[in-house]
């Protein structure tokens, strides 16, 4: 009998990168474990690709669960493809006890955290090379054994390390308490072995940067807390100086990185690259929301490594935890999607989305006090997958209700049906994203909280049309998509090269440039407003205070924003307190103020001004006609979604909906899910046949614009036939 060659890999399929089993396309929907449930069996009738996710608890080899685990799940569905979530920081005992140098200590000298709940656990410091050969070895053993056993069952891996799996270093302030890490010998000897290498053994280059006339390469520590919370211009830590922190995020970043991608590459190896690999890696657009800087960046400092590594298919991130609301919630992402798509990445979500059946506490997450909600709640979150074409795990424990499964059959079967069309992204407004500026940034500040988090889960979904996340670097290849409009959130720190390339690319072709607060600002050669200038077009200055940001509009007749009643809240720009759509009260740790330091305004007398920032009476809102662009510098550090909407129509952008309901749109599937009852109309780019795909309800033939009455907190899923 011939051996058949099992195979599981990403290949782009229909316009994006697609799982691939066996040279067949799958639409890539896991679920995970359905044990308990009162309606198993129905569950996993909708899932036809057979796919699903077992846990691999620890990192030391023992298949006697493994197996048993195995089994009963091929007792369910004897055609079951298996993904094995491999945890790879949960360490046995004998380990802890034999290695305790190579465990994380906090600053306090304690070894113990919480981890996503009250239990405190001791875990391995990702510095150690002890730790991370047992880890490979096992990976080793794992993969021999189930290729033997189980090739046409085990598709791969995806490991998990830190809080919640998720990449996330420990001591996050989840449970009120900062435990500010990582002080073990293990650190500490890795650390100094990176500094040797990145300043090429020269002591004389490390004084200069960390401004010590008397550190070497044997006594450099680790960071304290209070000199991760310090910076010499209020947020902005000065490149030229005091590098010792930032040196210590970039270190912390990049052996993350390292260690995820060896895991993978390790799994490919041994499988003769026959699996797929990846984990929950890349959330950087949750960055901030809790006040640390420091915990996200561990999870996405070096991403670049990640999104050019052949050994890492996939990432898995959920999406954002807060602001999940029905009707005023969304579902945004916590990864950089279109830079993921572009490196030939699969995004294969943990989509735990609460439904009425989570316990109360799950309140804060979105959980709905209905059925009817929930399911409202699952086709938004199941659209926007549908829009980005990301698989992902259901979380069965929230599923196991009737209407809720047939929910989820529908729901499958509507992924299924858009694998035969055109999954690429529709046109719509490129927003763009630094890493290296993050580690420019003094911790526990406001603006990575607004920038990459508040006004993405407040304003973008509510525009009108797609937005799409890249890294900077995304500009300079050559596959990178052209758009009509960029906005750039976070791009405070930039070389005089990429400058250059970013000028060369987005500032042509009668684009609009949407600036935010200090573009540039940060270089190789300190601070440089002439570099702001430089790259905007705009001459800006600060005033070296502490101030609120908050911008009021004062300019009323231009078509940017000429329909913003005076005084209402879209006139004020930088000011918005998170969960406003939803009233939900925040926590904690959480709670941010709209004041910055210093303050940003233009000062440029050829540029028109919209705007005025309160709290210093200077322009902070202002357009410039270049010529061939037309650049617009904000100084506050949020937008609202009808001034985004207002320049994504003077720009030429089309806009699929002209309300403040939330919109996910690629070329043939279109999703509305609202906040408020009425007629809706959607004005589409091209001529159609539209159906609405969970009803299997056809709303016309040949058609470029609809209106359809949709009630308050609904769903629809619209596809495009043409």
């Amino acid at each position: 009998m011939e051996k058949i060659d099992y195979r599981f890999e990403v290949k782009r399929y229909n316009g994006v990168p697609t799982l691939f089993i066996c040279d067949k396309p799958v639409h890539g929907w896991f679920t995970g474990d359905t044990s308990g449930m009162k309606f198993e069996k129905e569950l996993i009738k909708c899932f036809p690709d057979h796919l699903y996710s077992l846990r691999i608890p620890s990192p030391e080899f023992n298949t006697l669960s493994l197996e048993k685990d195995i089994k009963k799940l091929l007792q369910k569905d004897k055609d079951a493809i298996i993904l094995f979530h491999f945890r790879t920081d949960r360490m046995p005992q004998w380990w802890i006890e034999k290695y305790g140098d190579e465990l994380i200590v906090y600053d306090d000298g304690g070894k113990k955290a919480s981890q996503c709940g009250p239990e405190k656990m001791e875990n391995p410091s990702i510095s150690s090379e002890i730790w991370k050969q047992y880890v490979c070895d096992s990976i080793r053993k794992y993969t021999r054994y189930l290729k033997e056993n189980y090739p046409e069952r085990f598709s791969g891996y995806y490991f998990a390390w830190g809080i919640c799996g998720e990449w996330n270093y420990y001591g996050e302030t989840d449970m009120n308490d900062w435990r500010c890490p990582d002080f073990s010998p293990a650190m500490i000897r890795k650390f100094r072995s990176w500094l040797r290498e990145k300043y090429g053994n020269s002591i004389k280059l490390l004084r200069e940067s960390w401004n010590d006339a008397t550190i070497d390469f044997e006594s450099a520590e680790i960071p304290q807390r209070i000199k991760r919370l310090s910076s010499e211009l209020g947020s902005f830590r000065d490149p030229l100086r005091n590098s010792d922190v930032t040196d210590y995020y970039q270190f912390v970043s990049d052996i993350a990185a390292d260690t995820f991608i060896d895991f993978c590459k390790t799994a490919k190896e041994q499988s003769s690259n026959t699996i797929i690999c990846g984990g929950g890696y890349g959330g950087l657009m949750d960055i901030n929301v809790c006040s640390y800087l420091y915990f996200g960046l561990t999870t996405s400092g070096g991403i670049k490594k990640v999104l050019n590594s052949p050994y890492v298919d996939f990432y898995s991130t959920p999406y954002s935890y807060y602001s999940r609301e029905i009707g005023v919630g969304d579902c945004s992402y916590m990864c950089i999607t279109e830079s993921w798509k572009l490196h030939n990445k699969i995004r294969l979500g943990d989509n735990d989305t609460r439904t009425s059946l989570a316990e109360p506490f799950h309140k804060p997450f979105g959980r709905p006090d209905t059925i009817r909600d929930s399911i409202e709640i699952l086709k938004r979150d199941f659209g926007q997958h549908l829009i980005r074409t990301s698989g992902g795990f259901w979380l069965a424990q929230w599923l196991d209700h009737p209407q809720l499964i047939k929910t989820i059959s529908k729901l499958n079967k509507i992924g299924q049906l858009s694998m035969k069309y055109d999954r690429s992204s529709a046109d719509g407004i490129a927003m763009i994203v630094d890493v290296d500026s993050l580690f420019y940034q003094k911790m526990a500040n406001i603006l990575m909280y607004k920038l990459l988090y508040e006004q993405r889960m407040n304003e973008f979904g509510r525009i009108g049309t797609p937005w799409h996340l890249y890294l900077h670097d995304d500009l300079a290849i050559n596959d990178m998509p052209d758009y009509r409009v960029y906005v750039f959130l976070n791009t405070f720190y930039l070389t005089d090269s990429e400058r250059k390339t970013i000028k060369e690319k987005v500032c042509r072709n009668n684009n609009t440039v949407v600036w935010m607060h200090a573009p540039g600002f940060q270089n190789e050669k300190g601070f440089s407003m002439d570099a702001i200038e430089d790259l905007t077009g705009i001459r800006v200055r600060y005033e070296d205070v502490s101030a609120n940001s908050e911008i009021k509009i004062i300019n009323f007749f231009h078509p940017l924003t000429n329909n913003i009643i005076p005084d209402s809240r879209d006139s004020f720009l930088g000011v918005r307190k998170m969960f406003e759509w939803s009233g939900t009260p925040s926590h904690g740790h959480m709670d941010h103020t709209g004041v910055v330091e210093p303050v940003f305004y233009a000062d440029d007398p050829h540029a028109m001004v919209f705007g005025k920032i309160i709290s210093i009476n200077k322009p902070g809102f202002v357009m410039k006609d270049m010529g061939e662009w037309k650049s617009i510098y904000i100084s506050a550090p949020m937008l609202t979604a009808k001034i985004l909407r207002n320049i994504c129509k003077f720009s030429g952008v089309h806009i699929y909906l002209d309300t403040d309901d939330l919109l996910y749109a690629n070329r043939h599937f279109v999703v509305v899910h609202t906040k408020t009852k009425g007629e809706k109309t959607i004005n589409l780019p091209v001529e159609a046949n539209v159906y609405e795909a969970f009803e299997n309800r056809c709303i016309g033939k040949s058609i470029k614009r609809f209106t359809e009455f949709i009630p308050a907190r609904c769903t629809r899923i619209y596809f495009l036939e043409y």
